[in-house]
């Protein structure tokens, strides 16, 4: 009984600190809902708080992942870290050069590492646990459409 509370307390964390991350980007870059409504942004666009909620979820499946990394017995841990470590700087470089200083180009190639970041995670996530590996295509897709969105603001701003 005990191991279970720990696994579902070990749950919980790993996705309150995905969602603290997360966070953190939107304070750090100011008044992100004013700066994403002056944008002209790419046909496929949801309205701002539409777009929150999906990065509330796309966060939710990076914590499911690392969690599942976590608790697995197989594979090296230590790469997988380092690139869940890397992609979350790149989402704040990202947040920061779009929302903040409006460097588009910066923000668009930072978008396409935080990609390919994300694939690779998937790759090091897959004999660690297969179902982790499944988890981390829902964020690596979201991050897919991060690039749409930002070439599309870059080309039409």
């Amino acid at each position: 009984m005990r191991g279970e509370q720990k696994l579902g307390i070990g749950f919980i964390i790993s996705i309150a600190i995905a969602q603290a991350a997360g966070i953190l980007c939107r304070r750090l870059a100011g008044d992100m809902r004013e700066a994403f409504e002056s944008l002209k942004k790419p046909q496929f666009s949801p309205v701002y708080a539409v777009m929150v909620m999906l990065w509330v979820a796309a966060l939710a499946a990076a914590g499911i992942s690392a969690y599942l990394a976590g608790i697995s017995t197989e594979g090296d841990k230590g790469s997988f870290l380092l690139l869940y470590s890397a992609q979350y700087l790149a989402v704040l470089g990202w947040h920061l050069l779009l929302f903040r200083f409006n460097i588009r180009i910066l923000a668009l190639l930072v978008a396409l590492l935080w990609c390919f970041l994300n694939f690779r995670i998937i790759r090091a996530m897959a004999p660690l646990s297969i179902v982790g590996a499944k988890a981390a295509i829902g964020y690596f897709l979201w991050s897919a459409y991060i690039v749409y969105f930002t070439a599309g603001v870059f080309f039409l701003n």
